[in-house]
């Protein structure tokens, strides 16, 4: 499951839950869990973390996310800019771009949009890895 690498002991978490609506901007400097509804303003931006931004099954987001990692179950409408991995799980509708080091295409996840594989920190390979149903 894609949420075991987000929580270590003793990491705090943001939660958007279930039912709850956020609009606007969002910064966070930790592990991010979305399960509601997260909408950007009209330049897109919506959401920056230091950490791991974790778009749950139920979650879906409007506009772009900018983290350390990323992993998608959700929908996400937006670009993402991730410094380490991005994750597209086999639920995820990612309408984006995506920019990142690492980045990792369950079966059946849908997915639309450009993929840039940056060079990561020096000593560390960039990589793409689609797994298939």
């Amino acid at each position: 499951m894609f949420f075991d690498g987000a929580r270590k002991a003793h990491t705090p978490v943001t939660l958007i839950g279930c039912g709850t609506t956020f609009d606007g901007y969002l910064k966070v400097d930790n592990v991010l869990e979305i399960y509601g509804l997260v909408r950007g303003m009209s330049d897109g931006y919506v959401i920056t973390s230091s950490c791991k931004v974790v778009v749950a099954e139920e979650g879906t987001v409007t506009g772009c996310i900018t983290a350390k990692d990323v992993a998608i179950a959700g929908v996400v409408t937006g670009d993402i800019a991730a410094t380490g991995l991005v994750e597209l799980l086999k639920t995820c509708r990612l309408i984006g771009n995506i920019q990142c080091a690492h980045l990792i295409v369950e079966g059946g996840a849908i997915f639309n949009g450009l993929v840039s594989v940056t060079r990561p920190a020096a000593g560390v390979d960039s990589s793409i890895v689609v797994e298939s149903t």
